[in-house]
């Protein structure tokens, strides 16, 4: 049992890891190519290729029946910070790579990430404690 919960938290953590990669790669293609960046096929074929492997990933898991439960991978505080700073430092890194030159705008953008991974801890432990504490 407690190996099937740990392939569980496994699975879950990579699909939103993909998920997170494969967005913030397509946000990065969308504005190169906005800006007539000669760069753009890079992030493209990056996506091109993470995006079918989470699709598969995704649907393979649901094969073996292994679907992705948010529930197993966030059952704490700490837990839920840690997932939502690595998808949030995913989504920023392709755009980061491609924009960032000094070491000051990267510490603003890990910044950004722990900030926002903050809030979000706590909008959704508060939001949870609501719903349990109304028994819904």
């Amino acid at each position: 049992m407690e190996k099937e919960l740990t392939m569980q938290k496994c699975f879950t953590f990579v699909v939103l890891l993909l998920s997170s990669f494969s967005l913030g790669l397509l946000y990065t293609t969308v504005t190169m190519m906005m800006d007539s960046d000669p760069r753009a096929p890079i992030p493209l074929t990056t996506f091109l290729i993470a995006a079918p492997a989470t699709i598969f990933l995704y649907f393979g898991g649901k094969l073996l029946d292994r679907n992705v439960n948010i529930g197993t991978v966030i059952s704490s505080n700490l837990q839920l910070f840690m997932v939502s700073a690595s998808c949030l430092m995913l989504v920023f890194l392709p755009s980061s790579i491609a924009h960032n030159q000094t070491l000051q705008d990267w510490g603003i953008d890990a910044i950004f990430a722990v900030i926002l991974s903050a809030l979000a801890t706590f909008t959704v432990s508060r939001f949870i404690k609501k719903i349990v504490s109304d028994g819904l």
